[in-house]
């Protein structure tokens, strides 16, 4: 399905180069297993990570802030850190501390 839906929309290699670093952020906001869809279907963030390695892509990252102060079981219950690497990509925990505060001039 995944697959069809990029490829009617023109596929990835006009957006996706050799070599390109590409970050997928699906919604992992919540400690759910897949059957509660209350984030990302796993095998649609596999079926991403895949067709960004197929267009050439040299890195994927998956990541996403959730809900929690650990990140780890919204990550692993939702089974998308699994489907992740097992389709090749890098998973990475968004946390707060992390994140830097930079003044924005008027």
């Amino acid at each position: 399905m995944v697959r069809c839906a990029i490829k009617a929309l023109g596929g990835l290699d006009k957006i996706v180069s050799r070599g390109d670093r590409i970050i997928i952020k699906p919604n992992i906001a919540w400690n759910q297993r897949p059957e509660f869809a209350a984030n990302t279907n796993p095998y649609v963030v596999a079926a991403l990570v895949e067709l960004c390695g197929e267009a050439g892509a040299g890195r994927v990252k998956v990541m996403d802030h959730t809900c929690s102060t650990n990140p780890e079981p919204s990550y692993r219950n939702s089974g998308i850190a699994s489907a992740a690497q097992q389709a090749g990509a890098e998973v990475s925990f968004l946390n707060r501390n992390r994140f830097r505060d930079f003044p924005i001039s008027d």
